[in-house]
């Protein structure tokens, strides 16, 4: 049995709804200019990507809660999950932040 597109989007949603509050059940892959932050600016972004909850149809259009981007200070940051779905008893998400 076949997903319709919105029953795909919910599952995707879901696993990477879980994933960015959690960290867990994916590879967690933080840039160079992230990991070079002080220890406390650093928690500050993982701390924002793990809370964030300002999905809009442009940052989100297929509703998968994929990406999102906020400011700290003057600093952009940006944040993706990339789900790479072998099957759908076995997914991995991997999050990139980038500055």
């Amino acid at each position: 049995m076949s997903l319709t597109k919105d029953q795909r989007a919910f599952v995707i949603r879901a696993l990477n709804d879980t994933f960015r509050q959690t960290f867990a059940g994916g590879v967690l892959t933080i840039s160079a200019g992230v990991a070079a932050l002080c220890p406390e600016v650093r928690a500050e972004v993982l701390r924002r990507v793990r809370e964030f909850i300002h999905f809009t149809p442009e940052n989100n259009p297929h509703k998968e809660n994929e990406f999102g981007s906020f400011k700290i200070l003057d600093a952009v940051y940006a944040w993706r999950i990339v789900a790479t779905i072998k099957t759908w008893s076995s997914v991995h998400r991997t999050p990139r932040t980038h500055e």
